[in-house]
């Protein structure tokens, strides 16, 4: 019996080189798999949900009539004045912000400079009093 000699080392470089590539695409097979059950399964359940809905007429119903009917220049537009909202909030509060982090600076330095003069009467955050109204 002749014994097995001792493999190089690029005969071992090899092999595991081999071996990486085989458990890559091993890995690629079950991603790939893992993913397209995932949609048979989420089409599985929503044809469930439709069946279920069939003939009747729901709240679901009417909200898919509703989203149906809308166009995209509709949406685009719903999306614009809804981010103008979004956005003039956030400027009003970032504005109070400065305001009231400015307010007891300016309070200092005003009456450095003139200690009888009187305030204006605003909030902190810039409002007027609710007594001056």
């Amino acid at each position: 019996m002749k014994k097995k000699p001792f493999r190089t080392r690029q005969e071992i470089t090899e092999s595991i080189a081999n071996y990486g590539e085989t458990t890559r695409m091993l890995t690629k097979i079950a991603v790939r798999f893992i993913s397209v059950g995932g949609i048979v399964i989420i089409c599985y359940f929503f044809a469930a949900v439709l069946k279920s809905y069939a003939g009747k007429t729901t709240i679901a119903n009417i909200v898919f009539n509703f989203l149906a009917d809308i166009k995209l220049d509709k949406v685009i537009a719903y999306i614009f004045g809804a981010g103008g909202i979004g956005y003039g909030l956030k400027e009003r509060q970032l504005r109070k912000k400065n305001i009231e982090r400015y307010y007891n600076q300016k309070d200092k330095l005003e009456k450095i400079i003139n200690p009888d003069k009187q305030t204006s009467s605003l909030t902190k955050n810039g409002n007027t009093n609710k007594e001056d109204l």
